[in-house]
């Protein structure tokens, strides 16, 4: 079957980019693109069903549009650096390399070689399989990814690097992971970040025994010092501008949960941002101590009460404002703490780490909603997680509640204790939820911990006290 013209959008290209010519299986053919489309009109025959080769040839200049929008060169004060570097994510790859940017198409695998003078290093995705001397005082850095990636991961940094590197043991990994970390090349540089960074070995474990083995193990874990304000989870090789621990385990927790398993659209951020977050309360609890973690939590969910108005999944007519899908508030702090509480209603710790391996497995190399890890944890716990979701991840706001209690005196004893629950939500649209509210119950010395679910906006719940006085009660402990 011969195609007279075959229009598809294979790639997209910054208007700086030029397209000198296109082939298909190695035959010239003729092309028009216009409007981010590019058409093809090849000269060989393609079947129906079959694979084809399309090469295409430009030459241009990436645009630089600084911070967050693709190539730029910025200036470290802290160390006197110079840096160029890429961040692409959401929408920002065609800006210094034509691609195709499609969440649900990922690279199958990914060559990124980077030419730069003999005084640089250049830090990119996968192994780094030669570096190339060349004529005029230049090297070629040659980086293969062989996993398969999302087109916003991929990246590059170039400067007068200096290098940090160490292998990790991990439980269950046959051989060690490599570590790489390119710092800026200031001695103080190290010393000032060498513990920070050495605390990559122990967050790798972590995350290992909670979330699954780390899933890129055949290639490395690294960090590229540019600076940036935060970080940005390059596929193995983190860009972040300093390693506070927080910072460091957000965008290792990403290598699960954004690289490996990705949202499906930019409406499912939470799956990247929401339990990349909900990963510093992990490494807090696990690395740190308990107490430390349930402070962050508590900033959490004050973060998320900051938009009355807000859901943590992004509605549809702003799916493309960056300022939406990036919310801190929403996306991130809050979407972490609805992660807790899915943790809570699987209320038991070792079926919900179950359930984050298992989305590991089954969506391994490719997309997911937020349907789909709701219909995951009702699979492992037989529960019902829609009111959750429902009510907490497409629905606005959150509740207000008003509690009351009393407890009437007998001549006999204490009668039963009354707990009134009145809510209200802080939407209008979302004026009622029906998750199971906790109570600590303190009487004689003793603490009983119960769940209460509501199912209106104004109710009574009746408890047994055994004749026993109820000294006071406590809230969501």
């Amino acid at each position: 079957m011969q195609f007279a013209g075959i229009s598809f959008k294979t790639t997209e290209f910054a208007p700086t980019f030029t397209i000198d010519s296109v082939s298909v299986d190695n035959f010239s053919c003729t092309f028009y693109y216009s409007n981010d489309t590019l058409i093809l009109y090849p000269n060989s025959t393609i079947q129906p069903y079959s694979l084809f080769d399309v090469s295409i040839s430009y030459h241009g200049n990436a645009t630089s549009g600084g911070e967050y929008r693709g190539l730029t060169n910025t200036y470290s004060s802290d160390y006197n650096q110079y840096i160029t570097w890429t961040l692409s994510e959401s929408f920002h790859l065609k800006e210094w390399l034509p691609c195709k940017q499609d969440l649900t198409d990922r690279l199958d695998s990914a060559w990124i070689f980077i030419t730069v003078d003999s005084t640089c290093k250049a830090g990119s995705e996968g192994k780094l399989t030669a570096i190339v001397p060349l004529s005029n005082g230049k090297v070629r850095y040659e980086w293969k990814e062989r996993h398969p990636i999302v087109y916003y991961l991929l990246s590059i940094a170039v400067g007068k690097y200096a290098e940090y590197n160490f292998n990790v043991h991990i439980p269950g990994l046959s051989d060690s992971l490599f570590v790489m970390n390119y710092i800026y090349k200031d001695p103080q540089c190290l010393l000032d970040n060498k513990a920070d960074i050495e605390r990559t070995a122990d967050f790798l474990r972590i995350y290992s025994d909670k979330f699954g083995m780390y899933p890129f193990a055949d290639e490395k874990y690294g960090h590229c010092q540019v600076p940036l304000g935060g970080g940005m989870e390059h596929q193995t090789m983190t860009s972040l501008g300093y390693f506070i621990h927080w910072l460091v385990a957000h965008e290792m927790a990403h290598m699960w949960f954004g690289d490996h398993i990705t949202c499906a659209n930019w409406q499912d951020i939470w799956i990247n941002e929401g339990f990349a977050s909900y990963g510093e309360y992990v490494i807090l609890q696990n690395y740190f101590d308990q107490q430390t973690a349930d402070i962050t939590m508590r900033h959490f969910q004050f973060r998320g009460r900051i938009e009355p108005e807000g859901s943590i999944y992004v509605p549809f007519e702003i799916a493309w404002d960056e300022n939406r899908i990036f919310n801190g508030n929403l996306s991130y702090k809050k979407g972490a703490a609805l992660i807790h509480m899915i943790r809570y209603l699987c209320d038991d710790d070792s079926i919900f780490f179950y359930g984050l391996k298992q989305l590991q497995n089954i969506y391994a190399d490719s997309v997911l909603t937020g349907a789909d890890v709701r219909n995951l944890f009702e699979a492992i716990t037989g529960k019902d997680f829609h009111a959750l979701f429902d009510q907490y991840y497409y629905g606005k706001g959150y509740p207000i509640y008003n509690i009351r209690w009393f407890q009437d005196s007998t001549q006999t004893g204490w009668g039963d204790l009354s707990i009134q629950i009145e809510q209200r939500g802080s939407s209008a649209d979302n004026n009622l939820f029906t998750i199971p509210l906790p109570f600590e119950l303190f009487k004689q010395q003793q603490v009983e911990t119960i769940k209460l679910t509501p199912s209106q906006n104004i109710q009574t719940f009746t408890i047994q006290t055994n004749g026993l006085k109820i000294d006071s009660i406590h809230f969501d402990p």
